[in-house]
């Protein structure tokens, strides 16, 4: 039987905090380029040593220039929509390669806001390796994880003797509905504490994968 492996997105193809760093470098860069009295590692610094990042940046900022336009809203907005300098690991990459070479179809299955999300599976060149129609993301289809939308949209691509599973990182919204539909489902472990969402929560049992991983290359073991 044909199976289809659909990943989600952050903390599962890649850390996600990543993308929030990469944002913190893209203001850095470009106060530091616009203000000559700010200094781009200072900036940075700032960012990386905030219990708020946008907040200290604006207050540092305040510091030195008064009048300038640039405001929380403008971190986010920056932090949204800029181009990421982000990439894959070793890992994830080896994984992708092995998959593609056993000729076996993969999906992603994505919450968040299109440019955000198009421009992390951009960045990370996704699309080597999975195509367009496999990728769903929440915005752009109306529905988030918690709803089965995305889940149906991938199976209605396929025949009935088709098998299924998802692998990602967050048991509030990740697990449920590929349970539900019979899918076979993975939680990579967040062994580096890096993830944004934590992972020890109490939920009902459907909410919970069926099986742990350390590490995505055990998938070919298991699928």
């Amino acid at each position: 039987m044909k199976t289809v492996v659909a990943f989600d997105l952050d903390d599962t193809l890649f850390k996600e905090v990543d993308f929030l760093e990469s944002s913190y470098r893209c203001i850095a860069r470009q106060l530091s380029n616009k203000y000559r009295r700010l200094n781009y590692h200072d900036c940075l610094d700032k960012m990386f040593h905030s219990d708020n990042a946008f907040d200290s940046i604006i207050d540092y900022l305040s510091q030195y220039v008064t009048d300038h336009d640039e405001t929380v809203a403008w971190c986010i907005e920056t932090y949204r929509t800029h181009i990421p300098d982000i990439s894959l690991s070793t890992d994830t990459t080896t994984l992708l390669e092995a998959l593609q070479l056993k000729h076996t179809d993969m999906a992603i299955i994505t919450d968040g806001r299109i440019n955000t999300q198009t421009n992390k599976i951009h960045a990370l060149r996704l699309t080597r390796f999975v195509p367009e129609e496999r990728i769903f993301i929440s915005d752009a289809i109306g529905f988030d994880k918690t709803h089965p939308q995305a889940f149906t949209l991938l199976m209605n691509q396929y025949t009935d003797n088709t098998g299924f599973c998802y692998i990602g990182d967050n048991p509030a919204k990740d697990f449920y509905w590929p349970n539900r539909m019979g899918w076979k489902t993975f939680c990579l472990m967040d062994n580096t504490g890096r993830n944004v969402h934590r992972q020890d929560i109490n939920l009902p049992d459907l909410y919970h994968p069926q099986h742990k991983i350390n590490n995505l290359s055990e998938i070919l073991l298991q699928i």
